[in-house]
């Protein structure tokens, strides 16, 4: 499932003059992201995989995106109020329900947001290096955060299968035991070492925010998006480890 959010929007089109943004069929777009596009005033249209960008385009509702339905009435989160108007300092959660800007669940958002840019940063520097491999596990690990922001903002939980085939317990076996799969004990990054281990360690850290972002947000409602994040978090060490001591253990 591809998502679209706001912060990629801003990076595509902030300095653009658009009256129309096109998407494929099957995408799905943040609240955000739709708010984003009416305060500018740009209509989002859909293009099917036989159609040509200037054709018309249906209805998003019509291949699976949840528009935000016009009840005429928004509902807080918090206080399960109706409210007739949108207040300024709100934003959608899903559908008509809103909360504050600087709520819990809008901060996890950003900073999924961030660890999404700070990826992509990392792959283009790795692309223009070669490090192909490496490159091959971010962009399966950039796939799995999407689907969490889907997650979050559909509401439908998630089942924690495999990363990079890695199951639960090798992924907790791995990142515990290093010296069992690496030959060398845990690593602790300095300026000596590869720079992929380096930047690999800042999606590790940035990974953690996240997950502490999630507990504060969703502690009592979405253990599943915790642990997954929590696992996610662990298996960036071991990409770390397979980049210091160059042994892919994941074949």
């Amino acid at each position: 499932m591809k998502v679209l959010t706001e912060q990629m929007l801003r990076s595509e089109i902030l300095n653009k003059d658009v009256s129309e943004y096109f998407i494929e069929e099957g995408v799905f777009v943040t609240p955000s992201a739709k708010e984003y596009l009416s305060s500018r005033k740009i209509e989002l249209k859909i293009r099917s995989n036989n159609q040509n960008i200037g054709s018309s385009t249906s209805s998003p509702k019509s291949y699976g995106i949840k528009e935000i339905e016009n009840m005429g009435y928004y509902i807080d989160y918090e206080t399960k109020k109706r409210l007739d108007v949108k207040p300024e300092n709100y934003t959608h959660l899903y559908n008509n329900v809103l909360v504050e800007k600087n709520h819990p669940r809008i901060l996890l958002r950003g900073k999924l947001d961030s660890l999404l840019a700070l990826i992509v940063d990392i792959q283009y520097q790795f692309k223009e290096r070669h490090e192909d491999k490496l490159l091959e596990y971010l962009k399966k690990y950039q796939k799995l955060i999407h689907t969490i922001l889907y997650s979050g903002v559909s509401e439908k939980s998630l089942e924690f299968d495999t990363i990079f085939g890695l199951t639960e317990e090798d992924i907790r076996k791995i990142s515990h035991h290093p010296k069992e799969y690496f030959g060398c004990d845990h690593i602790f990054v300095n300026c000596n070492m590869h720079y992929t281990v380096i930047k690999l360690n800042l999606i590790r850290t940035a990974v953690r925010e996240v997950e502490l972002a999630a507990y504060n947000a969703l502690k009592n409602e979405r253990e599943d998006l915790i642990k997954i994040l929590n696992r996610m978090s662990s298996v960036i060490y071991i990409l770390m480890m397979m980049a210091h001591t160059g042994k892919d253990i994941t074949k």
